[in-house]
């Protein structure tokens, strides 16, 4: 009999929201009605817009009663909302959207004809000479993601300003900020509808047990560790640029290699024992110096919207890391300067990969890791509110501090090495992930390694 009365129920549900949709269409002005089917959907919104079936061109409206109603569960009827939103997915993409998507495809295509009429050259080419025709294709590439990023940005404002005419604006924030956790998209989205978003700090946070340092302080201990770390090569690099020669590290013989190798290590040991002892001294937690996996490390697995959002979260810093070392390349190639003969490639191949992994340990604990931690937490408070010359200070301090030691590529080094490195410490204050950064710079160096081989 409840098996019954549930199916009943179902049914009653089924009709509502089938006329809703109806109601929906003739407000947004569509000609046609909707076609709605009932399926199970395990994954994304109960209620979606099917514009495609295979290759063919279908419009229809799939949902599923049984998450919709679960939709509701913190009080509120937000079925009206998802409903809405799949109506107007219905409606054809604004202009400006459509502008960005024909660039794209333009900047995809200009990509493929490069590729195209540089391929029959190859069997003359070495493989650098291949790397160097194709230098131009990774920022049509970086090209064509930034306008698809813009044109799917610019069709989530339309759809959500459609959506507001359709069910209120009130409705639509409800709908948002019940979700959890609040990404920045979501708080974005909020703030654009006149909302305020969840505060992401505690109102009456616990102070920490860590001696709170004065910003003369802090600083100091930044430039120490700098010192310890980047004295040296800057000295180095400012050397070479003065003489104009760069030689690599000596690999001649077994025990030159040797102790290359182990001075490489060694240094790549300190970087790594200066973030432990930070870490110690302001009694930080692993994932304060950006490195939240001891749940994977324990091997406590799920997945929760919140482990879903951390995963993107450190996918996002590997991939802007290489987006940044193009974008820092295009200032180069803009700004000029730079000595591209300059060859400080170890010929003997295990060496190299050392030096591949050691500079991405390196630099990425000194130039990023290091000072974030000392300082985001030179207070008792974790999360401070109100001042944001912390975070330009990192930046501009990060990225002068990548250039200096580049500097024997020539002066236009420092415009590149300094875009690079603001880009990688943005990169991690908005992630608060260090070992994707780290794992970047290692393949993009390995890259460069092996197409050097």
């Amino acid at each position: 009999m409840n098996t019954n009365n549930q199916n009943v129920d179902e049914l009653h549900a089924v009709s509502d929201y089938v006329q809703r949709i109806e109601e929906f269409a003739r407000a947004d002005g569509q000609r046609h009605r909707p076609r709605v089917e009932v399926a199970e959907i395990p994954k994304g919104y109960p209620a979606q817009a099917v514009l495609l079936d295979g290759i063919k061109r279908d419009r229809r409206i799939r949902i599923d009663p049984t998450r919709l109603v679960e939709a509701g569960a913190d009080g509120h009827d937000h079925s009206q909302v998802l409903l809405a939103r799949a109506v107007v997915s219905l409606h054809p993409r604004s202009p400006l959207a459509i502008a960005f998507v024909l660039l794209a495809i333009a900047a995809m295509v200009t990509v493929a004809v490069r590729v195209i009429l540089i391929a029959p050259t190859q069997a003359t080419l070495s493989l650098v000479d291949v790397f160097r025709q194709y230098q131009s294709v990774p920022y049509f590439c970086m090209t064509a993601i930034a306008f698809s990023v813009a044109a799917f940005w610019v069709g989530e404002r339309s759809r959500e300003r459609r959506t507001v005419s359709l069910v209120g604006r009130e409705a639509v924030l409800r709908w948002l900020e019940q979700k959890h956790p609040q990404d920045w998209e979501t708080r974005q989205r909020i703030k654009a509808l006149g909302g305020t978003p969840r505060s992401r700090r505690a109102e009456q946070p616990l102070l920490r047990p860590r001696t709170e340092l004065s910003w003369r302080t802090t600083v100091a201990c930044v430039f120490v560790v700098w010192v310890i770390l980047f004295l040296v090569p800057t000295v180095t690099a400012i050397g070479d640029l003065v003489e104009s020669t760069v030689e690599p590290d000596d690999t001649s013989t077994p025990w030159a290699a040797l102790t290359t190798a182990a001075r490489l290590i060694v240094s790549s040991l300190l970087a790594v024992l200066l973030l432990v002892s930070v870490r110690t001294w302001r009694n930080l937690t692993w994932t304060q110096v950006g490195i939240p996996y001891q749940r994977w490390a324990h091997g406590k697995w799920s997945k929760s919207p919140l482990v879903s959002r951390r995963r993107f979260a450190t996918a996002y810093a590997f991939l802007i890391f290489f987006i940044g070392s193009l974008l820092a390349g295009l200032v180069a190639s803009v700004v000029g300067g730079i000595d591209a003969n300059q060859n400080i490639a170890i010929d003997n191949l295990p060496v190299a990969v050392i030096q591949c992994i050691r500079a991405g340990i390196f630099e990425e604990i000194g130039f990023v890791a290091i000072p974030a931690a000392l300082v985001l937490y030179r207070t008792q408070v974790d999360r401070p509110t109100g001042n944001k010359w912390p975070i330009v200070a990192l930046v501009i301090g990060s990225g002068i501090a990548r250039a200096l030691p580049h500097i024997y590529y020539g002066p236009g080094a420092l415009a590149w090495a300094f875009t690079w490195g603001s880009i990688v410490m943005l990169t991690f204050l908005f992630t608060r992930r260090i070992l994707p950064v780290i794992s970047a710079h290692i393949v993009l160096d390995l890259i460069v390694i092996l197409v050097h081989h």
